[in-house]
């Protein structure tokens, strides 16, 4: 491909988790996504199309959006924030 653009493929860490022994690596929909994180569905679809794809990762299965509970799970220990001697992260107690 010559003169095209190309487009920027964004890496994510391999975190290698196990596949969860209830859900297994089932693909669920934007209302269970957010049933499973206690937001809104809607907010879940902000996160995907205009907050910057501040949200977890997510497949389009033709004109389905669906998300793997292993996205999820890697979502939630990226936004995971450890704490030292009872201090946040901004140093707030």
């Amino acid at each position: 491909m010559t003169g095209g653009k190309t487009r920027r493929v964004e890496r994510w860490p391999d975190l290698r988790l196990p596949i969860d022994p209830i859900l297994g690596d089932r693909l669920l929909n934007t209302r269970e996504v957010g049933s499973f994180l206690g937001v809104k569905a809607a907010t879940v679809k902000w996160w995907r199309t205009r907050a910057s794809r501040a949200g977890p990762r997510f497949i389009r299965v033709g004109g389905m959006v669906r998300y793997s509970v292993r996205d999820i799970k890697a979502y939630l220990l990226r936004g995971t924030v450890r704490t030292e001697s009872g201090k946040s992260s901004r140093g707030r107690t």
